[in-house]
């Protein structure tokens, strides 16, 4: 197992990906052992590699968002802004159809999911426009047709790799628009549950590594203290360290402490 490890770095394959094979061998030994091929001792054991450094935090700015759109291909923008304002991943958007969509109640149902759980999400204003100018519109009809065969959509790689190209922006995948989406509702206040339910994760760890604090963000976090001060907080202020007048302090004296507790 260690040398199987070894052999597929050596293929410069990203160790989350071994991680996906080892987990499929790992089950099937799992197996073999109850239903009675190995015994317990054989099952051999082996450690995945850990993929903390190996997660990217890639968010989409306002302003790259902008220049994406305006460097789309017109079939390609309305499946942004769904990915934009939903979430939803890649295949969950291309396998979508108008029976999953209710633009009266303003309701998407997500059905074959990677959980096997279907989820239902809200559509906003901005969804709500992308997905009335589309045409078709029929039951069971998929929402993003090839304009040339008339089919389902299987892949946008092509044509959202040119779009990135096009605007100047390196280093995006297009699953980074569910990051972006997950980042996004977070620094608007929406809590991490409600987060987790709009993805569709089974568990709130997976959630938080959707979810990067942005700079400004951190910075309204912690200024959230000060609205609280020192008496609110059970301190009193030390005399000795007030301000006399907006312009003039009186210095520190040396061993005296900022606070005292009441």
């Amino acid at each position: 197992m260690e040398g199987y490890k070894a052999a597929r770095l050596k293929e410069n394959v990203r160790p989350s990906t071994v991680n996906r094979c080892l987990a499929i061998l790992r089950k099937m030994f799992n197996l073999a052992v109850e239903w009675g091929y190995l015994q317990e001792q054989q099952r051999p054991k082996f450690k995945l590699f850990p993929e903390k450094d190996n997660r990217k935090e890639r968010i989409l700015a306002q302003d790259e968002e902008a220049k994406l759109f305006q460097a789309s291909a017109p079939h390609l923008r309305p499946i942004l802004t769904v990915a934009l304002h939903t979430g939803m991943r890649l295949g969950e958007i291309l396998g979508l159809t108008w029976t999953q969509v209710d633009l009266k109640k303003g309701l998407i149902r997500v059905e074959r999911t990677k959980s096997g759980l279907s989820r239902i999400i809200p559509i906003n204003s901005a969804l709500y426009e992308a997905l009335g100018a589309l045409t078709g519109h029929n039951a069971g009809a998929s929402l993003f047709k090839n304009a040339k065969t008339g089919k389902p959509l299987t892949s946008v790689k092509t044509a959202f790799l040119a779009a990135c190209r096009r605007a100047g922006i390196s280093g995006l995948r297009f699953h980074d628009l569910r990051h972006t989406f997950a980042s996004r509702l977070v620094e608007s206040g929406a809590d991490i549950i409600t987060v987790k339910e709009l993805l569709g994760h089974s568990s709130v760890k997976i959630t938080e590594r959707y979810t990067h604090s942005q700079g400004e963000q951190k910075k309204f976090a912690v200024s959230l203290l000060t609205v609280r001060g020192p008496k609110a907080a059970g301190f009193e202020e030390n005399p000795l360290h007030s301000c006399d007048t907006a312009d003039e302090k009186k210095p520190l004296k040396p061993g005296v402490p900022l606070f005292s507790i009441n």
